[in-house]
C-alpha cells in the first residue's frame, strides 16, 4: 500500500482487506465511506520513530544530529504555533475539531530523550503478542 492513496487502490479492489493507519489523518475518508474504521488500538510506543544504522551514526554523526534538531526544532515550532490546528486542517483534508483533539493528544519529544520504560512496555506487548 505504501500510502493512503495506495490503501484507496487497494480497496478498490477485490478481497478483503485490513490495514492499520493513524485515525486523524484516515477520518475524512471513513467520513466519507470511501474507509471503515471497525477498531481502535491506541500503542504505548510512539507512533513516529526516527533510527538509523550503526554505519550510518559512525559515518556521518553531525549530519545525524543536524537532522535530528531540524524535526525537534520544527516540531517545537508547531507546538508553539497558535494556527497548527488550521495548518492541519489544511494538509491533511481534517474538520477544524478533528485537528484541534489530534494537535491537543500529540506528545512531542523536542529534547531528544527517550522514554526508556516507554519503548521497553512496548517491546513487552509485542513480543508477548499483545500489541493488536
Amino acid at each position: 500500500m505504501n500510502d493512503l492513496k495506495g490503501a484507496e487502490e487497494r480497496l478498490k479492489g477485490s478481497g478483503p482487506i485490513a490495514f492499520l493507519w493513524e485515525k486523524y489523518t484516515t477520518k475524512h475518508l471513513v467520513d466519507a465511506g470511501t474507509f471503515r474504521r471497525v477498531d481502535e488500538h491506541c500503542s504505548p510506543w510512539p507512533s513516529f520513530v526516527i533510527v538509523a544504522t550503526e554505519a550510518m551514526l559512525a559515518e556521518c554523526p553531525k549530519e545525524v544530529q543536524r537532522l535530528l534538531k531540524a524535526i525537534r526544532d520544527q516540531a517545537a515550532g508547531l507546538m508553539e504555533k497558535k494556527t497548527a490546528p488550521e495548518t492541519i486542517v489544511q494538509r491533511y483534508k481534517m474538520k477544524l475539531e478533528d485537528a484541534q483533539a489530534w494537535f491537543a493528544g500529540v506528545k512531542w519529544n523536542t529534547d531528544g530523550k527517550v522514554d526508556a520504560d516507554g519503548l521497553a512496555r512496548g517491546g513487552n506487548l509485542a513480543q508477548c503478542g499483545h500489541a493488536h
